[in-house]
């Protein structure tokens, strides 16, 4: 069993999928050759100019042959060992670009980090194969391939966006063990795992974007609409002096199966920015994925921004975003969460959604932002007006999108805690492809 250690200062540099390594040793390993031949090859010409010695440079480049067919050995030995690598065909990821060579069995027992940018780092696995593959809709994937995974009770994996911002898929050729936790939610703003993030003053990125605040400075307006993905997002409120009425809400989007995985969409923005829209997550085993009680994975949306002065309106609440979860056998006491983030109030910020079946709140103010989907609730809560004079609050956003495969397609949910509801259309189950 292996014990990790945390610390944001020595980063795992992730290594990419083209076996370079590989290539650097064979040519470190063809130059005391090639000098040698650069020697005989002199030695020929002192002795007969007119006759060059053509053996060693013949010698040369049959061992640069060989080293490339080792590669392209290796290579071909890779694509292999990842087709056989799971008892059935994952959603989204072809596995046969990454190397597998080295994959081993993983024990988390601290807190650690993911980057999912191509080429980042992480510190939570000592031997994982890497890389980022693309989905039929040309949108990317950062993928981690592990032999075997185990998170420990006490240990937190926060997937972050620092140097790249890719959806994410974990998988392992046996079983996959969370006791603990892994968190993919947005930060108000700051999006992980893929979620789109929002400009101030602007409609939401990504499919289910909020409407944008429409205040200018000292011209009353309407706040930001919050994110929608498989729910919608609330509408702003319309500010004293204002031409209403609110934009409408934003359309749902994507698919029960997640094909393509598409994180969630961020709220409008306000005066100073909207809430991020949650993470993407793919979490596949070969073996028996397992959450026990009191883990958790969280995929939830960010809190919209509060509001300032007249003109000065709030933004939406970022939209939950996606959980898919593949495996032979699915066994989940812990909590899958996809909530969406409370909407930006007149005065203050709304709340990131949490890992739980509980709305997000709005920002308070005079004119509230609306809550956060969760639960049986699966559209953001629209913002509250006010019967004063000042900025309108932002509207919450909707909940994402859960799914498990399994060879059953029924997964044993005793003892699990599901928000959005298990028992509404965003929460569906299927079985996995040969």
């Amino acid at each position: 069993m292996r014990f990790r250690y945390s610390s944001l200062f020595a980063l795992v540099p992730i290594a990419v999928a083209c076996g370079s390594s590989n290539g650097t040793s064979a040519d470190s390993g063809t130059s005391p050759e090639a000098s040698s031949g650069t020697d005989a090859g002199s030695e020929g010409a002192v002795a007969d100019s007119s006759t060059p010695d053509t053996k060693t440079a013949a010698d040369v480049a049959a061992d640069t042959q060989a080293a490339e067919a080792g590669d392209a050995a290796g290579a071909e030995e890779g694509a292999d060992a990842a087709a056989a690598l799971l008892p059935f065909t994952p959603s989204n990821l072809d596995l046969s670009g990454i190397d597998l060579s080295k994959i081993d069995d993983e024990d988390v027992s601290t807190n650690c980090e993911i980057r999912t940018g191509p080429n980042t780092a992480q510190d939570c696995f000592n031997q994982a194969g890497d890389g980022v593959v693309m989905q039929s809709d040309g949108s990317k994937v950062h993928v981690i391939v592990l032999k075997s995974l185990r998170v420990e009770p006490q240990a937190h994996i926060t997937v972050s966006s620092i140097q790249g911002n890719l959806p994410l898929a974990i998988v392992t050729v046996g079983d996959f063990t969370l006791l603990g936790t892994i968190d993919a939610h947005a930060a108000g703003g700051s999006a992980a795992a893929g979620g789109f993030t929002a400009q101030n003053n602007q409609k939401g990125s990504g499919p289910g974007g909020g409407a944008g605040a429409t205040g200018v400075s000292l011209t009353p307006g309407i706040g930001a609409g919050g994110g929608s993905y498989c729910g919608q997002g609330g509408q702003g409120a319309v500010e004293m002096g204002a031409t209403g009425p609110a934009a409408a809400k934003a359309a749902s989007y994507g698919t029960p199966e997640m094909v393509p995985l598409v994180a969630g969409s961020s709220g409008g923005g306000g005066a100073v920015g909207g809430g991020a829209g949650g993470g993407a997550l793919q979490l596949v085993a070969g073996g028996t994925f397992t959450m026990g009680a009191g883990s958790y994975v969280n995929v939830g949306g960010g809190g919209g921004a509060q509001g300032g002065t007249t003109g000065q309106d709030a933004g939406g609440g970022g939209s939950g975003g996606a959980l898919l979860i593949e495996a032979t056998t699915v066994k989940i006491a812990g909590t899958l969460a996809a909530n969406g983030g409370g909407g930006g109030g007149s005065q203050n910020d709304g709340h990131d959604a949490t890992a739980d079946a509980m709305p997000a709140a709005g920002g308070p103010g005079a004119s509230g932002g609306g809550a956060g989907a969760a639960g049986s609730t699966l559209d953001g809560a629209s913002a509250t007006a006010s019967s004063m004079s000042g900025s309108a609050g932002g509207g919450g956003g909707g909940v994402g999108r859960v799914r498990i495969n399994s060879k059953s397609g029924q997964a044993d949910l005793t003892g699990a805690t599901v928000s959005p509801a298990s028992t509404t259309s965003c929460v569906t189950q299927g079985m996995v492809k040969k």
